[in-house]
């Protein structure tokens, strides 16, 4: 995965230019001053977007930022550190496979093809916190697993407060709830539900999620505090609650209608895309009758492997089910109730793959010793394909976009620092289709209007007013000085002239 990374130190248009330099730029500037909560932009008086998820995971992606200079660096090692992460969540569902206790070639086979489908390889260089919510998830079913088959508990707990910081943190809360529940379900059996429930809560499954559930609250109650103290607000005015309501979908109150078509329209859509490898790679223009085609390919090819699986899940021990449910269904319980953060948000649809990992699994559970080697080679070779086909398809004016980066960098060694800077037509436009990527470029700078800044970044080598070019060797971005150092104050006093007037 590593190998195949393309070259590309700059933000393209779409997600993957607007989320990663959001990240960047969260991460940067998670720094001690701000308590480890990172914000995006720092305006003249107030700042835009505080980080709303645990901060380890954002120091963690801010390291190549701290060990390399060079922007060009930064970015292409963020994105290389974001593939080991995901890596690591390939390794830990092979550990999981193993607690099931199938041979090693074919827990190495099941996770390969879980994680060639499209999101995982279209989105792997996409700097976001979701890939390391897809490794906590990876982590809480491990410990889980080892509890389950092997009654390890230290570990479970272990898992247990290091999952919740990883990613969006809150988003192993329904793995730990499943697992609960379904302990409740076998305490349930032989006895009535309030003595069943009395007992599920001094067991191990209820005490991992209150320990999951306190980590991931102690970690926003301080992204909240620390919001609050910097920005100088009350604690009603951060953007963390307002945030969740909204993407809860209680804010504007969702009908039934809407929510109908959030899991049709996009959540199925979304699963099935990301199921089977490969089949998604983008042509120019497709026609109906090749999307039609794609999908009913897919359709048959889910529906059998579904098929498969409940005859194999009807022949697992009661002990293994609840690991392949805990698979099967951590990933949809944190995607559906976010509606508004899977619906604008498709790269979310990565937190699919324990889904895919379990329909895979029971699937290829009985498959015969012989042809096990045969099977791994194949996951392999269509592991490495997808990614080589989305790499190169991706391929597109990596230089010029390169190019920016390199010439943001010497802008920003012209530039004294803590000094504010206008930007043309604005700071969001500068980047096309990365309107935050200044906050990770010029991070410790503030952004400003022409009424209280000396400095002016442009797309245009022709800016008209009283400006001096100070990059004429630039091909895409320029920075300016103002002549008149004194225009701050003139300008000031103009406009308190008019609003007296």
């Amino acid at each position: 995965m590593t190998v195949t990374q393309l070259p590309l130190s700059g933000f393209p248009g779409g997600h993957h230019g607007w989320v990663t330099s959001h990240n960047l730029a969260l991460s940067g500037n998670s720094t001690v001053a701000n308590y480890f909560v990172g914000y995006t932009i720092q305006f003249a008086q107030d700042y835009y977007y505080f980080l709303r998820s645990p901060f380890p995971s954002y120091i963690v992606m801010s390291l190549p930022q701290y060990f390399f200079e060079s922007m060009i660096d930064q970015i292409f090692y963020t994105k290389i550190l974001n593939a080991v992460i995901i890596s690591l969540s390939i390794f830990f569902f092979q550990r999981v496979l193993i607690c099931l206790e199938i041979s090693r070639l074919k827990a190495i086979a099941i996770t390969l093809l879980s994680f060639s489908g499209h999101y995982v390889t279209f989105y792997r260089d996409l700097v976001t916190p979701d890939v390391y919510s897809l490794l906590g998830i990876a982590i809480a079913i491990y410990g889980i697993s080892l509890k389950i088959t092997a009654d390890r508990i230290f570990p479970l707990y272990v898992c247990a407060v290091l999952a919740p910081m990883l990613g969006w943190g809150y988003s192993v809360i329904p793995t730990f709830f499943v697992y609960w529940f379904l302990m409740l379900r076998v305490f349930h059996k032989n006895t009535t539900f309030y003595i069943a429930l009395k007992s599920s809560l001094r067991h191990s499954s209820f005490i991992s999620l209150f320990l999951a559930c306190i980590v991931t609250a102690s970690f926003l109650t301080h992204n909240i505090l620390a919001e609050a103290f910097v920005r100088g607000v009350s604690l009603t005015e951060v953007g963390i609650v307002k945030s969740a309501l909204f993407r809860l979908g209680i804010e504007e109150g969702a009908s039934t209608t809407q929510w109908v078509y959030y899991l049709y329209e996009k959540m199925a859509k979304y699963f099935l895309k990301g199921f089977t490898p490969i089949w998604y790679f983008k042509v120019s223009s497709p026609t109906h009758i090749v999307k039609a085609l794609s999908m009913s390919f897919i359709c048959v090819l889910f529906i059998s492997c579904i098929f498969i699986f409940r005859r194999s899940f009807g022949r697992l021990s009661e002990r293994k089910r609840m690991i392949v449910v805990l698979l099967l269904l951590s990933g949809p319980l944190w995607l559906v109730p976010m509606r508004n953060l899977a619906r604008f948000h498709d790269y979310t649809a990565i937190i699919f793959c324990p889904s895919y990992i379990a329909i895979y699994f029971g699937a290829l559970l009985f498959l015969k010793k012989k042809f096990e080697k045969f099977l791994c080679g194949a996951a392999v070779v269509v592991y490495i394909a997808s990614n080589v086909l989305y790499m190169n398809h991706k391929n597109v004016g990596v230089e010029s976009l390169n190019l920016v980066t390199s010439e943001f960098e010497k802008v920003k060694d012209l530039l004294p620092e803590g000094v504010v800077v206008d930007y043309r037509p604005n700071y969001q436009e500068v980047i096309p289709g990365a309107p935050l990527a200044v906050g990770y470029y010029l991070k410790g700078l503030k952004v400003g209007t022409e009424f209280n800044s000396n400095y002016l970044i442009s797309r245009s080598n022709e800016e008209e007013g009283t400006y001096r070019l100070l990059t004429p060797t630039h091909k895409m971005l320029f920075l300016y000085k103002r002549s008149d150092p004194d225009h701050i104050g003139k300008q000031v006093i103009e406009e308190v002239g008019k609003k007296v007037l």
